[in-house]
């Protein structure tokens, strides 16, 4: 397999848990009461060779929510990604 198709495949295959690992670190600070609430779907949609794509999902169920709220949930989200991208670093090495 060439360098590039490999190292292509190989970032394919760390999304999926990167997303599930930021979700993981949603919920835990969510049920701290220091986060948001967001849920995960297994097959938002299937890749061109037919792997499932997994997606955090927001709704927003309040009427009172204005866009601080939303700004509030995109920052959670990078931060928590952030977050997960140093803790795959540092298990890659």
């Amino acid at each position: 397999m060439p360098e590039l198709a490999r190292a292509e495949r190989h970032l394919a295959d760390l999304q999926p848990r990167h997303r599930q690992r930021v979700f993981e670190r949603l919920r835990e600070d969510a049920l701290t009461g220091n986060g948001v609430f967001l849920s995960l779907t297994d097959c938002y949609r299937h890749t061109d060779y037919g792997e499932p794509i997994n997606a955090l999902k927001s709704y927003i169920l309040s009427p009172f929510a204005d866009k601080e709220n939303v700004r509030m949930v995109v920052e959670k989200v990078l931060e928590a990604s952030k977050l997960v991208q140093v803790e795959m670093q540092d298990r890659l090495g």
